[in-house]
């Protein structure tokens, strides 16, 4: 029938130590290797994609705050090719700099219509005033009563004139 066997094997320990020793050495500086690498590329993914584009933004903002010119903005933004936030961030803000300079217009443009609606109030309060009588006595021949009067408009211009006349 069958008969049971031993077999025994005999191994230098000394050689497999150091061979575990030397592959462990090998696969951590593989490793390391490999993480430096990836790390590398990630940064450089990192910095292609969203520092470049963010520094395109700033650079954007400086030349708008000294120029004022927003289609110089928009030209600069408009390098930006980013489908995700930054891409919108840089939409919103050529269109943000495109409504300041329309706002500034608009701003110019009142300022010079209320310069030129105070000019021609000066012009009529001039007017009114002259038209009204100023020279005191108004009968300096009389001397039985005195007469005076004057007018303060509310504003540049009152509505209300008088004059006096001797019947």
């Amino acid at each position: 029938g069958e008969q049971d066997v031993i077999i025994g094997l005999t191994f230098n320990m000394t050689g497999l130590r150091s061979n575990i020793t030397t592959s462990t050495k090998q696969g951590t500086g593989v490793a390391v290797a490999y993480q430096v690498l990836l790390s590398m590329i990630a940064l450089a993914l990192l910095a292609f994609f969203f520092i470049q584009p963010l520094k395109k933004l700033q650079e954007s903002i400086r030349l708008y705050t000294v120029s004022k010119d927003s289609q110089k903005v928009k030209k600069t933004l408009s390098e930006i090719h980013s489908n995700n936030e930054l891409g919108q961030l840089a939409e919103d803000i050529g269109t943000l700099t495109e409504e300041i300079d329309q706002y500034l217009q608009d701003i110019e443009t009142i300022s010079a219509e209320r310069e030129k609606m105070n000019t021609e109030l000066s012009v009529a309060s001039r007017i009114q005033a002259g038209m009204i009588p100023s020279k005191f006595p108004a009968f300096p021949d009389r001397k039985d009563f005195d007469l005076y009067g004057s007018m303060n408009p509310a504003r540049e211009v009152g509505g209300d004139f008088y004059d006096f006349y001797l019947i």
